[in-house]
């Protein structure tokens, strides 16, 4: 499970949403108490693994022999400066799998999908070097960044169909004036 700083309980700790082991559960951004929910249907969090040692680091972001990796489209680097929220956006046939691998990134996701048994949920996500955890969103799902960490953040994008600007797959929410029932203010404690 994810909590609003970040750290994460592994699936192997809880019971997996809805029978179906999808690697993590997720923060919810409403109910009292701050209540957990069930991961979105379909997005899949894994925490990355990595290896260290005097040299530096190696973490592994994505294998072709990794059943959660979409097949390779496109790759790509986006940065989101501190403060700053790119989203909301979301995808009609595109699947999404990104990491954040400098600075923390906060990730709000939302299901509209008409039909979906999540339909209506709302996940929250922190991603960084502090919490190295990699999403993989599928199509339908709204998703948002913001930076909360020192500086510029780096996150890695992989999807399974290159970008192309003549016929987007995409549509565009404003970040603060929609009907997506996420708050991106930060609330201290």
């Amino acid at each position: 499970m994810v909590d609003r700083c970040g750290d994460v309980r592994l699936a192997a700790e809880s019971q997996p949403a809805r029978g179906e082991d999808r690697g993590e559960q997720a923060r919810s951004e409403s109910g009292a108490g701050g209540g957990r929910r069930a991961v979105i249907d379909g997005v899949r969090v894994e925490r990355l693994e990595g290896h260290e040692d005097e040299r530096g680091r190696l973490v592994p972001l994505f294998r072709e022999d990794d059943p959660a990796v979409p097949r390779f489209g496109q790759v790509h680097l986006t940065t989101v400066h501190r403060g700053a929220i790119k989203g909301w956006r979301r995808h009609r046939e595109r699947t999404d799998c990104l990491a954040a691998v400098r600075g923390t990134v906060r990730v709000g996701l939302y299901d509209a999908r008409p039909g979906s048994p999540t339909e209506g949920e709302v996940n929250e996500f922190f991603i960084g070097e502090r919490s190295p955890l990699r999403l993989t969103i599928p199509p339908g799902v709204w998703f948002g960044l913001k930076g909360v960490g020192e500086g510029e953040a780096l996150v890695v994008v992989l999807t399974d169909r290159a970008h192309d600007a003549l016929d987007p797959d995409e549509e565009r929410l404003d970040p603060h004036v929609n009907e997506i029932p996420f708050d991106w203010e930060r609330r201290d404690r």
